[in-house]
């Protein structure tokens, strides 16, 4: 399969974003097939010669080369002077960072609020507990820049406090607005939020999802080859968040620690379930737990992920696709036995 062989990640080609491999768009009367892929930070038309029988005859060679996202060739026309004519989409992509104000009970109060725009390839925003010190990612040519900025101000003052040439894929701030952990491909990182040399304290793991208040203890997502949390504590091996003695294991991921760094909120699943269940688990010294102890916020066929706690633990809230779209949501839990009170209720669609 042309589409999924090595000659892409050999000259740099990655799949254009929303893609797993590039995907042959337009087929010409000659049998060149034209496609979108990503050259570093351009996304742009390529093209490559096969035979009729699928036999690729040369490497494949740039179509278009706009300084926009160009993408989805179409309406290939061969004129009788010979010239070729498609047609395309040249495609803008902002990023920026928004914030919802909500009421006591938990709902929406108004409208979403832009907090950061302006940069390129905004991502991975963490704010501290506080709600004043907002880290998030932007991607530059050749690195990615680990920015802070100060909500105390208006408008937000921006810093950035360190550039590394390595592909990061996450981070997150502790609530104390101190600890930035990072992710790059397989190897966690920690740093001070003023500034410094990242320090790594894991390989062989996935990207960091969540810190204890005082950024102590980190949790990671597995690295592939397993699906479960991992904990990360200074003077200790990394180890996994938590089996469930005597029943079906659960697959995981999206921890997030509560506000009094007693128990997770986590996505898991069952292996071949296309459904995703909110769970909480306590944080046990040995990570073992009791089935009874796991404590089921979502149990239907939707796709419920990403859950957050509220700064006083009373609600989790999280991305579900329970009305047909993947909106907010949220669910009351019990702060001393995190049992939950209610159904869930939408937030913001």
């Amino acid at each position: 399969m042309l589409f999924r062989s090595q000659k892409f990640p050999r000259m740099g080609l990655t799949q254009r974003t929303g893609s797993y491999y590039p995907v042959p768009a337009a087929w010409l009367a000659d049998y060149t097939v034209l496609f979108a892929a990503q050259d570093y930070d351009a996304t742009n038309i390529w093209a490559v010669p096969i035979k009729p029988d699928g036999t690729v005859l040369e490497e494949p060679h740039q179509w278009t080369s706009g300084t926009a996202i160009e993408d989805y060739p179409a309406a290939a026309l061969t004129t009788s002077d010979g010239r070729t004519h498609i047609v395309f989409a040249a495609l803008a992509s902002a990023t920026a960072i928004w914030r919802i104000p909500l009421k006591t009970s938990g709902e929406a109060s108004g409208p979403p609020e832009r907090l950061v725009a302006g940069l390129a390839h905004i991502g991975s925003p963490s704010v501290s507990a506080d709600g004043r010190k907002l880290a998030f990612l932007t991607h530059q040519p050749g690195s990615e820049a680990v920015r802070v900025a100060d909500l105390g101000l208006q408008p937000a003052a921006t810093s950035s406090i360190v550039h590394l040439a390595v592909g990061l894929d996450h981070l997150v701030l502790s609530g104390d607005g101190s600890t930035v952990a990072l992710g790059a491909n397989t190897t966690g990182y920690v740093m001070p939020a003023r500034g410094g040399s990242p320090e790594q304290v894991c390989s062989h793991c996935g990207p960091p999802t969540h810190l204890t208040f005082d950024g102590k203890t980190i949790l990671f997502e597995g690295d592939g080859a397993s699906n479960e949390l991992l904990l990360s504590t200074p003077g200790k091996e990394l180890r996994p968040l938590f089996r469930a003695n005597g029943a079906l294991s659960w697959l995981q991921k999206a921890g997030r620690f509560s506000p009094d760094g007693r128990r997770v909120a986590l996505t898991a699943w069952h292996a071949g379930s296309a459904a995703r269940q909110i769970l909480i688990v306590p944080v046990t010294p040995d990570g073992l737990v009791s089935p009874d102890q796991v404590v089921e916020v979502t149990n239907d066929e939707f796709s419920n992920q990403e859950p957050t706690w509220s700064p006083d633990g009373h609600r989790v809230y999280f991305l579900s696709n329970r009305d047909g779209f993947r909106c907010l949501w949220a669910r009351a839990v019990d702060r001393v036995t995190a049992l939950p009170l209610g159904a869930a209720f939408p937030v913001t669609h």
